[in-house]
Parts: structure tokens; sequence; C-alpha cells
């Protein structure tokens, strides 16, 4: 299980959606991080008040409530549109032609699967009803990695 703060999920998609746009921020992005911000407040509920948290099983948990909490969200609506209106479902491209940023769109799919992922993976990893061990030597220079100590005086 990893806990996942409202900031982990805020940090994630403010990146991928400026990542996957073809301008320079994405229309609404501010409205749509408040809006993340609401409805973590409403759902996460480990962590303290000015961080709400939450714990997920895997990379598909974060997905599924994304995708359950925010499509067809209107600013979502907005980025999977392409600026032109064209109604195209294909546009074709070569390799000397590249479609104009216009006919663009963020795929909203796409979008949850990154942040998903990347959520995952900058997340802590913990067992949810064990404490971390104190250990107070943890940062001792002169212990090793093993955990054994490699002199008995300061590193210095």
């Amino acid at each position: 299980m990893r806990l996942v703060s409202s900031k982990d999920i805020i940090e994630h998609v403010s990146g991928c959606a400026v990542r996957q746009h073809p301008f320079y921020a994405p229309e609404g992005l501010f409205y749509f991080v408040q809006d993340i911000l609401f409805r973590c407040k409403s759902d996460f509920t480990d962590g303290v008040v000015s961080t709400p948290m939450k714990w997920f099983d895997s990379s598909s948990d974060i997905y599924a409530w994304l995708k359950q909490s925010f499509d067809g969200h209107p600013v979502l609506t907005v980025w999977n549109t392409p600026r032109s209106k064209h109604t195209s479902p294909i546009i074709g491209t070569s390799r000397y032609e590249e479609p104009a940023p216009e006919d663009d769109i963020i795929d909203i799919d796409a979008l949850w699967l990154n942040v998903a992922r990347g959520v995952w993976l900058a997340a802590a990893e913990f067992e949810k009803d064990k404490t971390p061990a104190n250990d107070t030597d943890a940062l001792d220079p002169t212990r090793d990695c093993s955990g054994s100590y490699t002199g008995s005086g300061s590193a210095y």
C-alpha cells in the first residue's frame, strides 16, 4: 500500500497536463487544480487537515479514483477538444508535416494513466498499520547500507 497526498495528485496532474498540452498551459488548469483539492479534502481521510492523504493498493486504484472522480469535468472536455474544432477522428501526419497545435488535444485516458503511474512511483511504500522504526543512528556517516558499522569514529 502507498500513502498518497492531495499534493501528489495535484503535482502530477498539473505536470502531465502541461507536458501533454500543445500550448504553454492548458486552459482552466488553475480551476481544475482547485476542484482536485476540493475532491481530495472530501475523499482523502488520512493525513492532516492541511494535507489530506489516502491509501491506495496499486496504480490501478489511483487510475480508477481519478477516472471516477473527474471524467466528464468541463475543463477536461475543453482539453479533449481541438481548438480548430475539426471533427475528424484521425489527423494524418508525415515526416515532413506536423499537425497544427490547434488540432491537438490532451488524451484524458492517457493523462490519467500517466498521473496514476507517476503518483504510484513517487509515493513511499508503507505498511498501513505499522509505524516506521525509529532508527536513531540511521544518519551516522560511518554506517554503511547493510546496517553494520565501518568504523568506530567520525567519518570527518
